[in-house]
């Protein structure tokens, strides 16, 4: 009798795991669920019921439950490498990488050439930060699945963070012309373009990305971004405005969409925009630096050094927060305080030229000229190809009375500034003094 009830019961596994298996692909997870429970009922070691459960329960998210059942499968059969990869998989979502990576390996020990695990294994390195690792895991999926689009994708992310730009547009090309659809593989092109300074073409790729996936964010917002650096700012903030309706509790866009309506000179809707950004997000330390240039546009001096210094209190190494408001102390008049502030910006970014060029003018005004030309000295060894630096360098010089000097500072930004009108002004002025009339 119990032979007979064992044999009876293998007869309906092999007749109901394919059914249960049949349920899963059309995503009737319950019913393939209670068909795996039904056959361990019988056969509690039975691998392919184990392992369709761990698979189920990876698909409902959960991940814990998908690694004590594909664990227990392969404790029966330790040989199957896409059981191995399954598991890796459930360890890859619960943020256990060495487990997950240890899977993979597994899985490429028992099947070389599986491809699907040298690209999961990929994306763990990537998780990780590992660049190379991981790009050596893609070019292993590739060598063994012809046409794999998201490994092209994927390597072109790896080679772009190790700053192999134009590799990276490469492997975007090839997961683009393998699936012309690919809207993720159009955003990471354009972020390797970006980084080469192709610009238009990066704006191009946003734009298609979105009208491939026209909720797009992250394309819609860098797009945004890329066309203020090409100083088409109108564009920007009709792109910020399509940003906001996608995600309109995103506070980093209402602050840029702020800077366009500031560099189109709407400075009340732009004020506005970084308000609304300080709503969303009240720890916001970029917001009040922004919000504080426009209050300082509008002429609003006081407002504009308060949100400079609820900027400077949320983050006090905000390098660019104390030299803006550097800038507004020097039109109050405060310039011992604006001088702090210029050396605060300095102090925690050493190499900020234009703070060591800021300064360096305000110690000139000040009859301060020694200091200037430090300052001034250091803002040019930063920026040397900086023309304003050389002229401000010739001011500072010229109240040494060091006047050939001067000449030559006033030269040097003519040379790299041809139609510099005031640097040719105060060229002349000095040549004036050594009594060389040529060009007066």
């Amino acid at each position: 009798m119990h032979a007979k009830l064992n044999n009876s019961s293998q007869k309906s596994a092999l007749t109901s795991l394919p059914l249960g298996i049949l349920l899963y692909k059309q995503g009737l997870l319950e019913q393939a669920q209670a068909i795996g429970v039904e056959i361990l009922k019988t056969q509690p070691a039975h691998f392919e019921a184990l392992h369709l459960l761990g698979v189920i329960a990876a698909k409902k998210n959960d991940y814990t439950g998908a690694v004590e059942w594909i664990t227990q499968a392969n404790a029966i059969k330790p040989d199957n490498a896409q059981a191995h990869c399954n598991l890796g998989i459930a360890f890859q979502k619960l943020r256990q990488s060495a487990a997950a990576i240890d899977s993979y390996d597994k899985a490429i020990a028992l099947n070389p050439e599986y491809a699907e695990a040298y690209f999961n294994r990929g994306v763990v390195l990537q998780e990780q930060q590992q660049w190379k690792l991981a790009l050596e895991s893609y070019d292993k999926a590739l060598i063994y699945k012809k046409g794999y689009a998201e490994a092209y994708a994927n390597r072109g992310i790896a080679l772009k963070m190790l700053n192999q730009f134009e590799a990276a547009i490469d492997s975007y090309d090839q997961a683009i012309s393998l699936k012309p659809d690919y809207a993720i593989a159009f955003f990471n092109r354009g972020n390797a373009l970006k980084e080469l300074k192709r610009l238009d073409e990066a704006v191009e790729d946003y734009a298609k990305a979105l009208t491939l996936k026209p909720d797009y964010f992250e394309a819609c917002f860098s797009r945004a971004n890329t066309l203020m650096e090409l100083q088409k700012f109108q564009s920007a903030l009709e792109c910020y405005e399509q940003a906001i309706t996608i995600k309109p509790d995103h506070a980093p866009a209402y602050s840029n969409r702020g800077n366009a309506l500031r560099a189109l000179k709407q400075l009340e809707a732009a004020v506005k925009s970084y308000d609304r950004a300080l709503i969303l997000k009240p720890d916001f330390a970029e917001a009040y630096a922004n919000r504080g240039v426009c209050f300082q546009e509008l002429r609003l001096l006081e407002a504009a050094i308060e949100s400079h210094d609820q900027a400077i209190r949320i983050n006090p190494g905000y390098a660019q927060a104390y030299f803006n408001r550097a800038n507004v102390l020097q039109e109050l008049q405060q310039h011992q305080a604006a001088l702090d502030s210029y050396d605060q910006a300095i102090l925690h970014q050493p190499d900020y030229a234009e703070a060591y060029c800021s300064r360096g003018i305000l110690l000139a005004k000040l009859k301060q000229p020694e200091a200037a030309v430090r300052s001034l000295v250091q803002a040019i060894s930063l920026q040397p190809k900086d023309a304003e630096g050389f002229n401000n360098q010739g001011v500072a010089l010229k109240q040494l009375l060091r006047i050939e000097d001067s000449v030559e500072s006033y030269e040097r930004a003519i040379k790299l500034k041809p139609d510099y009108i005031e640097a040719h002004f105060n060229l002349s002025f000095s040549r004036l003094l050594l009594g060389d009339l040529t060009g007066v």
